[in-house]
């Protein structure tokens, strides 16, 4: 299965330089945007994955909340939700 759209909301400009430099090598259709986790510039119903790394336990409670709430407004229906969390 090929994706066509990703997304990553929080990275530096040269982090998404790198990586778009990996996809081109990989041959691979890549999209970086940058934004805030809690307000998607998606519509609903837009993706069938959504990953988070690293970023969940940077967020107080509410943020998490909205970010959640986010991560369940673009994701289509049966679609999945993958994160990975520092843990200390």
């Amino acid at each position: 299965m090929a994706l066509h759209k990703w997304s990553a909301s929080i990275l530096t400009q040269k982090r998404c330089g790198g990586r778009r430099l990996k996809a081109a090598r990989a041959a691979v259709s890549l999209q970086l945007d940058q934004g805030v986790a809690d307000e998607l510039p998606y519509k609903q119903d837009s993706f069938d994955r959504v990953v988070s790394s690293f970023m969940f336990h940077n967020l107080n409670q509410q943020e998490q909340e909205n970010m959640l709430r986010e991560v369940l407004r673009v994701l289509k229906p049966n679609g999945g939700f993958a994160q990975k969390v520092a843990t200390y």
